[in-house]
């Protein structure tokens, strides 16, 4: 609870120290000074709602890593109030207002609901889906809710080609409560190597951290079309990681179990990571506006 109040004042407090600047400024400043503000109010916002969300991106070339956590909580909250806050105290002729972005994703999943992403239409930032979506791809980075107890990857059968490989490094502070062979076949409870016949075939590498020592799984290729499962137990919970079947290429299951999540991605294609909600930064006054999607925040590396 005091990590929320924290944030939330963090927020606040920026957000308060941005307004004042912005009174220092004369009413009537020229068209470049009002650009800045524009800009500079955009960014602010994209980084703080970034902040909120939990998930940072670092990206080079056509790589691309995705830090994270599970679980989390009070996230639809802290949207909700950080939106408020933005109501309350902008910049006279300063209006931010959120949008359902004018993008489509086709993914056939039982794990989210993109809909009514395509609208275009205003939106209220807790109602944003809890997604990643790597743009202009069908392929998604998210979780079913907020809670992040369950992180999924999913990517139509046509997109999937895009996924040169992946890697996840699952750190925590959790003792592992079982002992692992050198042989994906005994150490998950199915697995689906690639074979002459396959169709899709994921190249993933899985590194698990506990307090102490390091699990990597042996085996780095899995029939995307099948579905092989590895659950590993601890001494608090467990956890599931379970690679296909298409459209769903991995799903993290958690059960008391609090992690970090580094995720990396190599695509042959050029991708940008959005959040699914567009942002219009319009100082109206001056008829000067920004309107683009929600990047992931960038972490220095």
């Amino acid at each position: 609870m005091r990590g929320i109040v924290f944030t939330l004042l963090s927020l606040i407090l920026f957000g308060l120290l941005l307004f004042f600047a912005f009174s220092l400024i004369s009413f009537s400043p020229p068209s470049l000074e009002v650009s800045k503000q524009v800009f500079f109010t955009f960014d602010n916002v994209q980084h703080n709602i970034g902040r909120i969300s939990g998930v940072s991106s670092y990206y080079y070339n056509k790589n691309y890593t995705l830090k994270d956590s599970t679980p989390a909580s009070n996230i639809t909250t802290l949207l909700s109030s950080y939106e408020n806050f933005l109501r309350i105290h902008h910049h006279p002729g300063l209006i931010e207002k959120f949008y359902y972005p004018n993008i489509s994703v086709s993914i056939p999943s039982s794990y989210f609901e993109l809909s009514p992403l395509s609208s275009a239409g205003p939106m209220y930032l807790k109602d944003m889906s809890p997604l990643v979506v790597f743009y202009p791809l069908n392929i998604v980075y998210g979780y079913p809710d907020w809670d992040k107890k369950k992180i999924f990857v999913d990517a139509s059968d046509n997109d999937f080609s895009y996924i040169d490989n992946l890697s996840l490094l699952f750190s925590t502070n959790s003792s592992f409560a079982q002992s692992f062979s050198d042989n994906c076949s005994l150490d998950f409870e199915s697995y689906y190597p690639c074979n002459s016949s396959t169709t899709h075939c994921l190249y993933l590498n899985l590194s698990v951290l506990d307090n102490s020592s390091t699990y990597n799984a042996p085996c780095d290729n899995f029939d995307a079309d099948e579905v092989s499962v590895l659950t590993i137990n601890f001494t608090d919970g467990n956890t599931s990681f379970t690679i296909g079947a298409l459209p769903h290429v991995l799903n993290i299951s958690n059960t008391n179990i609090y992690a970090n999540l580094t995720t990396s991605f190599a695509f042959n294609e050029t991708v940008f990571p959005i959040l699914p909600a567009s942002l219009k930064v319009d100082f109206f006054n001056f008829n000067v506006s920004k309107t683009s999607h929600l990047m992931v925040p960038r972490f220095r590396k």
